[in-house]
């Protein structure tokens, strides 16, 4: 069977990127040789544009991206959807994540605050290459632009944090695992495929020249968005239970696998 795709949309962490956090340049050349083709690339990824910057440099991306989980569409000069909340009503959260001893991050368009330095939140700046700004508890009381939270910490743990934290925040948000330690925290209405619909009718592509490509389960509605949703070898298994490809290969090798299954990679275009 014949598959046009015309435009590629990759997560980051545990799909292009090694468990070190690197991007392994037989990954971007593969991409590279797929637009040198005429296709599309960009990514979809539960990190703020901050701290995803270098990648998208390293790929070279212009198109729009997805950010944050969904909650923002930009490219370098332009936001073209950005989803915002306040903080107060998540000052109990933090103290029961405190009290848990777990981690409660906060994204805004160019910060990422935290409320004490931790091997967690060291080891997040170390992963994200960004530093979080320190503030109070008292501070959330007056933050209105948030774009995600994000708790980290054992999945047990955060879970149960997460899931004591009422009807009214459950009734407005969602939490979705993003990583083994890390649950991320945004509106109902906000997640990777529902803004991939946004960038497909951004850029006038239809679904069916789509595949997105993911590992986590925050990537589940990317890739049912999609013409064809792909999980990488080291995917959670309920996302390969939903994908329509799953790959043998793990992390960038199955992207490139998925590129060439599909017919975006040949002999010619890539060696």
């Amino acid at each position: 069977m014949k598959h046009d795709i015309r435009l590629v949309v990759c997560d980051l962490d545990g799909t292009v990127l090694l468990p070190d956090h690197q991007l392994p340049e037989r990954v971007i050349s593969a991409l590279w040789a797929y637009r040198q083709a005429g296709g599309l690339v960009t990514i979809a990824t539960g990190r703020p544009a901050l701290t995803a910057a270098s990648i998208v440099q390293q790929l070279n991306i212009e198109l729009p991206a997805i950010y944050c989980n969904g909650a923002v569409i930009a490219d370098p000069d332009k936001v073209w959807h950005q989803a915002e909340f306040a903080a107060a009503p998540f000052l109990p959260l933090q103290q029961a994540a405190a009290h848990a001893g777990a981690e409660l991050l906060m994204f805004g368009a160019s910060t990422v605050y935290a409320f004490r330095r931790s091997q967690a939140t060291e080891h997040y700046e170390h992963k994200e290459r960004v530093v979080c700004e320190l503030i109070e508890e008292q501070a959330m009381l007056s933050m209105e632009r948030l774009n995600k939270l994000l708790l980290i910490g054992p999945m047990a743990v955060i879970r149960k944090v997460w899931e004591a934290a009422g009807a009214l925040l459950h009734a407005q948000y969602t939490a979705l695992q993003s990583e083994d330690t890390f649950l991320e925290i945004v509106p109902k209405e906000v997640n990777k495929g529902k803004a991939l619909c946004r960038l497909m009718d951004i850029l006038d592509i239809e679904p069916k020249h789509v595949m997105s490509i993911g590992n986590q389960i925050n990537d589940l509605e990317l890739l049912q968005e999609a013409g064809i949703g792909v999980a990488v070898g080291n995917s959670h298994p309920l996302l390969m239970e939903q994908a329509d490809y799953v790959c043998r290969h793990e992390y960038g090798d199955g992207v490139i696998e998925a590129l060439q299954q599909f017919g975006c990679l040949t002999e010619r275009t890539y060696q």
